[in-house]
């Protein structure tokens, strides 16, 4: 599809992320014009100002808001939006075939030139305000928390408040960012499953552990290595599990 002078700009805390969407924008999309990038919605709603570009990249959730807080403060932008995400549930199957569109972290190349070559489709149809087509993913995103099921009730609890998953016979003990745990009757592979698309991945028999926390890898020379976590625990990762591992973070 003809892109030529058309612009885009990237919003998103992750500079990975960023990197590698700005990439593909200039290998397969060179006629789309990067006017700029940002790393929190503050930034992003004064870059849209500022540059009025014809396409933008968004994260749903940074640490000073979400998306749906800088389409709110863009009444009068009527470009189109790709969401970048790690988190699947966020009702995207009721906006995949509207303005807006998603690439799913990590970024996939084939689903970034459907996402743009949507977007650029769409341009060039009749405009529908972006803010109205995300009302089923501000749901799914107020009902993100996990449940964590317990002998004397349960939890609801944020996934990104959750640093790692350990198997404990037929439990699991969940360890938080604020240094407490719990001890939850569900076993370890059904967190996997409600985990799995939120950025969460499977290392060992014995442990799932947030990406989002993860520092660094140390390869073993028997076992498959160690992650080290931001709460410096040093998490085992088994030979099976790393080339997952390598893959994930490559």
């Amino acid at each position: 599809m003809n892109n030529t002078n058309s612009s885009a700009v990237i919003i998103d805390d992750e500079s990975d992320s960023r990197n590698m969407i700005a990439f593909l924008l200039q290998r397969f999309f060179p006629g789309i014009t990067l006017l700029g990038q940002a790393e929190n919605i503050t930034e992003g709603i004064d870059l849209v100002h500022r540059q009025a570009p014809e396409i933008v990249f968004l994260d749903v959730e940074m640490p000073d808001g979400t998306a749906f807080d800088l389409l709110a403060s863009l009444t009068k932008w009527s470009g189109q939006v790709i969401l970048i995400t790690a988190h699947e549930h966020y009702a995207i199957k009721a906006i995949k075939n509207e303005v807006l569109d998603y690439i799913l972290k990590p970024v996939d190349e084939s689903e970034f030139i459907t996402a743009v070559n949507h977007a650029l489709k769409k341009k060039e149809q009749p405009e529908v305000p972006a803010i109205n087509l995300l009302q089923d993913i501000q749901k799914s995103l107020y009902n993100r928390k996990v449940r964590v099921p317990s002998a004397n009730g349960f939890l609801l609890i944020e996934a990104d408040e959750l640093i790692r998953c350990e198997a404990a016979g037929n439990y699991t003990r969940l360890y938080f960012a604020n240094s407490k745990s719990t001890l939850s009757t569900r076993k370890l592979g059904d967190y996997e499953a409600d985990l799995k698309n939120r950025g969460f991945l499977r290392v060992h028999n014995k442990h799932l552990i947030n990406s989002r926390y993860v520092v660094a890898f140390t390869k073993g020379k028997i076992s498959g290595g160690y992650l080290t976590l931001s709460n410096n625990e040093m998490i085992e990762v088994s030979s099976r599990r790393k080339g997952d591992i390598m893959d994930w973070f490559g």
